[in-house]
């Protein structure tokens, strides 16, 4: 059920795995559960993906850090390296994917004009 999900900032390469366990503290911490978010529309997508959203996602998903690890300090270093937060958050929703708990899916883009999605229109 647990595929680990990869990824490197700078030289440093860090394993994301999400656990049942791991998942509830991240839905506890950021008040929310996961479905509610990865079946949102694409306005509830980038009001639910916040630094919070990813700094929990990292606290809970990355393996070997210490007990006392600041997952901002990894958001820090990943800007400073050029990757943007929106690269992060979605590495932790491929480790959540990976769980075989969700299927994600990103909202499709509205249009600017009618407010409705192009397969609506179809």
């Amino acid at each position: 059920m647990k595929k680990p999900t990869t990824f490197k900032i700078g030289e440093r390469e860090y394993t994301l795995v999400f656990t049942i366990r791991a998942l509830a503290n991240m839905e506890r911490s950021i008040g929310r559960s996961i479905l509610s978010i990865i079946a949102g529309t694409q306005v509830e997508w980038m009001r639910s993906m916040t630094v919070d959203f990813t700094a929990y996602g990292l606290k809970y998903g990355l393996q070997g850090m210490p007990d006392k690890f600041d997952p901002y300090k990894v958001i820090e270093d990943a800007f400073e390296q050029g990757v943007e937060l929106n690269e992060l958050t979605g590495y932790i929703l491929l480790a959540i994917e990976q769980t075989g708990l969700f299927r994600i899916r990103t909202p499709e883009p509205m249009t600017a004009k009618t407010g409705k999605n192009e397969t609506e229109k179809k």
